[in-house]
């Protein structure tokens, strides 16, 4: 049986382009989805440390709803990094933080989340300057030490 060229090109084609769009899913679901996961609850951490910062001491009303949020943010930090294929790889592509960080944050986070009412604010304030380093969040006092270099 003799197939025609063209028919044969057009079959080629079909397929080959359903191989590549089979292999861009798999490469897009199991690699880039849970590097972005992982780099949003980073966003996300970045949020708490930022809104919570006045919530944490003392009676404060949302003081209870803080330590969840970072007990959460510890647990969903570590889930997520683990799901990420050849974690290490990213780094430097991406600007991941390091496996390593990720643990050391995450045990920070666990300790806001296991604070009691009453703690020492300076001791607090070291691991919230601890995780964004850890992590790689720039905070607002960073972007006004640069502009304030650039004025001198």
């Amino acid at each position: 049986m003799n197939i025609p060229d063209p028919l044969l090109a057009a079959i080629f084609t079909v397929v080959g382009g359903a191989i590549t769009f089979a292999f861009g899913q798999i490469f897009v679901k199991a690699i880039l989805e849970p590097v972005h996961e992982v780099k949003r609850e980073i966003a996300r951490i970045a949020y708490s440390l930022d809104y919570y910062a006045n919530q944490m001491f003392g009676d404060a009303p949302k003081a209870d709803e803080a330590r969840d949020a970072f007990r959460k943010h510890s647990c969903k930090l570590r889930e997520l990094s683990s799901l990420v294929i050849l974690y290490e790889a990213w780094i430097p592509l991406i600007g991941l933080p390091s496996q390593a960080n990720i643990m050391h944050a995450s045990k920070f986070l666990m300790g806001h989340s296991n604070r009691s009412r009453n703690p020492d604010p300076r001791f607090d304030r070291d691991h919230t300057k601890e995780i964004r380093r850890l992590l790689k969040i720039r905070h607002v006092d960073d972007f006004v030490k640069e502009s304030q270099i650039g004025q001198i």
